[in-house]
């Protein structure tokens, strides 16, 4: 177990490289109430995981991979190991973490591409373990959400991997805002959060790049059809800026499927990291009602 000393989107401890396999992850033999400390890895190939338990974990069953967000564009940065934690416990899931800090100044399509195969990976082994298909669910925030949406859109087109459910965060759907938008909340909403337009055009220059802005797996929006995606949840808040994007989405997703789409009264871009109870308690019911729904 070799001791690496790094910044961490999930934690603020030293951080180690643990080596797991995907049966250990589901049997585990380390402590669970500190799980968010370690990177779990499985292949040099593959980016490290980060793994949180539900209160049980005699019979896991279910589980929901998460793509974080920049820290920096949703304003959750170093909480995400409290975010994870607290989404296992009251889903009953064990959520494994993408932890691709490392590569997230990564120029596209490799960061991306890199995430896809660890959750191919991943998910492959579930199976084989014994997790149904239909048990494995997939979630983003942010950019995370933009993620989210490319992994299970490739997932799609090459035949490889399909969720049981898709839950997105206050996603970033469309990249609009690096010129003239449609979008009316980016113009009305940017005033409740100055820079989070800016921090975006930041983050996809960085990662994206002007070069690589027109390539058509990015913008989902411009698929025909949503009739072969998973089912899929959208919170939103109505002052986040990227509001009608996400809107937008929701209703072309649920012309083919039954989508859900849900907007809370108070919060802005980034409302995972609230330390409103009511609106936490509300989202969390929303969102196992969904994961638990036939």
């Amino acid at each position: 177990m070799v001791k690496k000393v790094v910044k961490d989107e999930f934690s603020e401890l030293d951080i180690y490289n643990l080596y797991r396999s995907v049966r250990e992850i589901l049997h585990p033999s380390i402590s669970k109430r500190n799980i968010s400390n370690y990177r779990i890895v499985f292949d040099e190939e593959l980016l490290p995981v980060r793994v949180f338990y539900p209160k049980k974990v005699s019979n896991l069953e279910k589980v929901l991979f998460f793509i974080h967000g920049d820290g920096v564009v949703s304003e959750c940065s170093g909480l995400y190991g409290n975010i994870c934690s607290d989404l296992a416990v009251k889903s009953e899931r064990v959520v494994i973490a993408i932890d691709y800090d490392r590569i997230i100044r990564e120029k596209y399509p490799k960061v991306y591409n890199m995430i896809y195969e660890t959750i191919k990976y991943v998910f492959r082994e579930l199976v084989r373990c014994g997790i149904k298909e239909k048990n494995i669910a997939l979630a983003g925030d942010s950019t995370g959400g933009h993620v989210a949406l490319y992994v299970e859109r490739l997932g799609l087109k090459k035949k490889e991997l399909h969720f049981g459910k898709v839950v997105l965060f206050y996603p970033v759907v469309s990249l609009e805002y690096f010129g003239k938008t449609k979008y009316k909340s980016i113009l009305e909403n940017s005033r409740h959060d100055l820079l989070l337009v800016e921090h975006l055009k930041s983050y996809y220059k960085k990662v994206i790049g002007k070069e690589k802005l027109d390539d058509i797996m990015l913008y989902i929006l411009r698929m025909r059809s949503f009739k072969d995606f998973s089912k899929c949840l959208i919170f939103s808040s109505n002052s986040d800026p990227l509001k009608d994007e996400a809107i937008e989405l929701y209703e072309k997703g649920n012309k083919n499927n039954k989508w859900f789409y849900h907007e809370f009264t108070f919060g802005t871009h980034g409302f995972l990291k609230s330390r409103d109870e009511e609106l936490k308690n509300d989202m969390y019911k929303i969102l196992i009602d969904f994961l638990d729904a036939q």
